[in-house]
């Protein structure tokens, strides 16, 4: 009989989010462009260009008006119309060419961009491109206010004026006029200074309007009065501002945000406008948001991929340069990225012709945001995926045997590979790669095997597959010698 001691099982999370901590060693556990689906790991969405805007451009604002069916899309200070066909037009210019810009439309045709400056009034059916005005009651001026935000409800194009606590409505349904007479003019009232950020209609909640300050949120609702038609929620506040307008992105009764207050360190933040307030929280992003001094090169948007509702948030600043998303579905954080590990290019985005689009930071492209796509415009996505560490509560060495998992393969033209290496040190470095060819199309066998990995004290694995296909892969075992 064979003196060699039996080998232990252990399950290997191979399946899992990214929960990394505040250092490597409490935990470096990561998960880069994949989600989980039904129990095992499946790609996130890759994108393909759809059609180029403009070149030496870069994304501002993009907007959907379905009575249309027509995309509005700022390039730098160039407005296009993208028609069904995907043909585009240009309609107009801003003033600016730089900053957040938030664009909604009403039921008179009338489409309202908001750019910090200016309110610009587009008609897809007339074709005009105007600048809406100021009014008295007598006489109509220049806007009196700086629009930070611009949102649709109930008639009114609802606008946020920049360093105030005030926020202004348009005339009904006439998104050229806001009137400054005491019926269109509204206060944000809290128990601390705060001044209005943005102004946005709550999907699926009727006639809620949620003002955000810098500090703190409030729950407005239309009655329909004549001498100002909303009135604030006493029952409701919400504790937390936000950083930048930007980050503020909705779908499905969820308004999400990287929100703060004066107690709190930025953190990715949601309500559904019912008074709740829900908090994204993880050790390693907070610490990571903590981390950040300039957030005006932030951005957020929502998207649905297969069922999962996502919530993105991208960090671009000289200093920071990753994205987090949140699946509000399995309730767990992912690390989406672009081909070169850093922020993932999607700025704002939007449903259209039955598939999603996005506008990016880096180009003056509009992409298609789809699962049919298994690359980023013909690059290999990086998918990673580093697990948590395994070490016994006394720290004594062992030898690990073997890894297996179980893959998908066989699905995938040209070669594919899947590397496996390892950290011995918690995750701080990892050691030289250990390969495994995948399987070519029509052989489909789903067992993978590393062997002979090594005596260690802790473990960190670290998968890494190289692959222009899909990726689908459950957990493993890890056979150990102690």
């Amino acid at each position: 009989m064979s003196n060699q001691p039996l080998a232990k099982p252990i399950e290997l999370p191979i399946v899992g989010s990214t929960k990394y901590g505040r250092y490597s060693k409490i935990s470096n556990e990561q998960t880069y462009n994949m989600i989980i689906s039904d129990g095992f790991l499946v790609p996130q969405a890759g994108y393909a260009n759809a059609l180029t805007l403009g070149e030496d451009m870069t994304g501002r604002g993009l907007y959907v008006s379905y009575p249309k069916n027509i995309m509005i899309s700022v390039m730098d200070n160039d407005v296009f119309r993208i028609n069904s066909n995907l043909s585009k037009t240009l309609v107009g210019h801003l003033n600016t060419y730089s900053g957040n810009v938030s664009i909604d439309g009403n039921d008179s045709a009338e489409i309202a961009i908001a750019d910090g400056k200016d309110i610009h009034v587009y008609n897809y059916n007339t074709g005009a491109f105007t600048k809406a005005q100021a009014y008295d009651g007598a006489l109509y001026y220049p806007l009196d206010f700086l629009p930070n935000y611009v949102t649709f409800q109930d008639g009114y194009m609802v606008a946020g004026c920049e360093g105030t606590n005030s926020f202004r409505l348009s005339a009904l349904n006439n998104a050229k006029s806001f009137p400054s007479t005491a019926g269109y003019v509204g206060s944000f009232q809290t128990n601390k200074q705060d001044l209005v950020k943005a102004v946005v209609a709550v999907p699926g909640r009727g006639s809620l309007l949620l003002v955000i300050g810098s500090l703190t949120s409030r729950i407005y609702f239309n009655t329909g009065v004549s001498t100002f038609p909303y009135q604030m929620s006493t029952a409701i506040n919400i504790d937390f501002g936000c950083v930048n307008s930007a980050t503020i992105a909705k779908a499905d009764k969820i308004v999400a945000w990287i929100g703060r207050n004066e107690y709190s360190t930025p953190q990715i933040v949601y309500t559904t406008g019912e008074g709740d307030l829900n908090h994204v929280s993880i050790d390693g992003i907070d610490y990571e948001l903590s981390q950040i001094d300039d957030f005006e090169k932030c951005y957020g948007l929502i998207y649905s991929q297969d069922g999962h509702l996502i919530y993105q948030a991208t960090f671009t600043s000289a200093l920071d340069d990753f994205s987090v998303c949140y699946d509000f579905n399995t309730k767990l954080l992912f690390t989406p990225s672009d081909v070169r590990m850093g922020a993932h290019i999607a700025k704002r985005g939007v449903t259209f012709n039955n598939t999603y689009y996005f506008i990016s930071h880096i180009d003056g492209k509009l992409y298609e945001w789809n699962s049919k796509y298994t690359t980023f415009d013909g690059k290999t996505i990086p998918r990673i995926r580093v697990l948590p560490t395994s070490r016994f509560p006394d720290g004594n060495p062992f030898i690990v045997k073997e890894i297996t998992c179980l893959m998908e393969q066989g699905m995938a033209e040209g070669n594919s590979y899947l590397d496996l290496t390892l950290s011995k040190d918690g995750g701080e470095t990892f050691g030289n790669a250990f390969r495994h060819d995948l399987n070519t199309i029509g052989n489909r066998m789903n067992k993978i095997c590393f062997e002979n990995l090594g005596f260690m004290n802790e473990v960190t694995p670290q998968f890494r597959w190289w692959s222009q296909g899909r990726v689908v892969i459950g957990n493993g075992i890890m056979s150990i010698y102690r």
